[in-house]
């Protein structure tokens, strides 16, 4: 395996990556009625790229139309862009949990001074922060923005590990702290181990979606775990799934050329590198092509192992070439999806906000991906890629080949897929929904004084229950799949 260079490093990955994301987007004529000032609240750190994305899109969007956007964040740094009006650092916002009650009154006596419309919460780990937030009296609508499964997964992954089903749907429950313990979750942190006081505070967290305005989440399967946990709060969710930006581009390869696959994700577990290398393996043995890594090394344990099995292939396979890029920063990974003609997306875990598979259909790549999670808003099977079961490499060899052998469907697939997200994933269509979420949420309909209480005494009560014996077999069938009827168990 070759280990090249990316061509240019002007630019450090990470979180000022997301400027170029958030400034490629049309000036629109409607913003967000009534709303003229946001305040973004994100706690995510260096780690939330996908959040911050989000949040200098919109800003983005509504500078021009005259709304000013406020930041509040932890003590990663400011983040270089043109379009929030200010930036202020919270030490204590991106613990988990914050350190005492005077982080939560700190960011709202912030957010009292600049006097918004609209509070956006993005991530989010003590449930007094939004308590408080969300307490009355307040003049401003209330936004949860739920990115990832932290609020429903001690491991916010819903992945399990040597399982036929890798998608956990179980509620948040004492299983789920179990099922941690004997090794059954996939985690993005080797040998993590996980107590009853990150199970109690958790639950905290959950507790505290019901004292916001409105929920928004990227796709389906977020809001299907959301509710079921908390079926009350699914009239507020609202289903915002982000645009994709970027102009069309033309596909790199020539006649005759090489063809030439991709993969891009974090080198982790959960991200299944190894099934594609697996499914690359299982190929005809003179099969020519080139396969092109990129992403950032994660798990090193892994990458390792990942590495054996490259040299394996190319032992076996001596016409596929295998390269690792490294980490890209946004022009280099437009640059890679544009010379690629396949892109693989063998991941394992429902991954809430991955948009490669958008982004590569824009610049002229054909997907082929596990079904799971947000993939299915961008890839419908047969029409806009090709879907195969988690670690099938069986199935994902077949698709590979199949594309390979007919330009003409791979060609006709990238065109439906461009169609999809020019007409269903435009910054308008973003608006539009962004809009109805906000104009739904009204000032005062909801507050934190009807959920505290359940909130404190449920999550008690689970302590309570567990610490004695009492009540331990029900806590532990409560973790069960969601799609019971909510009146067949007893609810939290």
């Amino acid at each position: 395996m070759k280990r090249a260079t990316p061509r240019s490093q002007t630019r450090p990955a990470g979180p000022t990556d997301t400027r170029a994301r958030g400034d490629r987007f049309p000036v629109l004529a409607r913003g967000l009625p009534g709303v003229r000032e946001i305040v973004h609240v994100d706690g995510g750190g260096a780690a939330s790229a996908e959040a911050q994305a989000d949040i200098l899109r919109l800003s983005a969007l509504l500078a021009p139309l005259g709304t000013r956007s406020h930041l509040i964040h932890d003590t990663r740094g400011p983040i270089t862009s043109d379009s929030l009006s200010s930036q202020t650092a919270c030490p204590g916002l991106g613990d988990r949990p914050a350190a005492d009650d005077t982080v939560a009154e700190q960011i709202r006596a912030r957010v009292a001074n600049l006097s918004p419309d609209l509070v956006f919460l993005h991530n989010v780990f003590d449930a007094r922060i939004v308590r408080a937030l969300a307490a009355q009296p307040r003049d401003y609508r209330l936004l949860w923005q739920i990115h990832d499964h932290f609020p429903t997964c001690l491991t916010a992954m819903r992945a399990l590990r040597d399982s036929a089903a890798p998608v956990c749907r179980r509620r948040l429950s004492m299983s789920c702290l179990l099922d941690a313990e004997r090794g059954h979750c996939v985690s993005a942190q080797a040998g993590r181990t996980y107590q009853m006081g990150e199970l109690f505070l958790r639950l905290k967290l959950l507790e505290s979606v019901r004292c916001v305005d409105s929920i928004i989440v990227s796709n389906a399967f977020l809001k299907n775990m959301l509710v079921g946990n908390l079926p009350e709060i699914e009239p507020r969710i609202h289903l915002v799934t982000p645009p994709v930006g970027g102009r069309p581009t033309a596909p790199g390869r020539g006649n005759g050329a090489t063809p030439v696959i991709a993969f891009h994700g974090r080198l982790a577990y959960e991200q299944g590198l190894h099934v594609a290398i697996a499914a690359l393996s299982l190929l005809p043995s003179q099969e020519t092509l080139a396969f092109t890594i990129a992403g950032q090394v994660a798990d090193a344990g892994y990458w390792a192992h990942c590495q054996k099995r490259i040299a394996q292939l190319e032992t076996t396979h001596h016409r596929i070439q295998v390269q690792y890029v490294g980490t890209l920063d946004d022009p280099q990974r437009d640059t890679l999806y544009a010379t690629a003609d396949l892109v693989l997306i063998p991941s394992l875990w429902s991954e809430p906000m991955n948009t490669v598979a958008a982004e590569a259909l824009v610049r002229g790549a054909a997907v082929i991906a596990s079904n799971v999670g947000e993939i299915g808003e961008w890839i419908k099977d047969g029409r806009t890629g090709l879907l195969v079961e988690p670690r099938d490499a069986d199935a994902m060899a077949r698709a590979i080949l199949r594309l390979l052998r007919d330009d003409a469907l791979r060609a006709e697939l990238v065109l439906a897929g461009r169609w999809l997200i020019g007409n269903q994933f435009s910054a308008h269509e973003y608006l539009e929904t962004l809009a109805a979420a906000v104009d739904t949420g009204q000032v005062g309909e909801r507050g934190s004084d009807r959920t505290d209480g359940q909130a404190e005494s449920n999550a008690h009560n689970l302590a309570a229950a567990t610490t004695s014996g009492v009540g331990r077999r029900s806590l532990l069938t409560q973790g069960r799949p969601m799609g019971v009827p909510v009146g067949s168990q007893k609810q939290r």
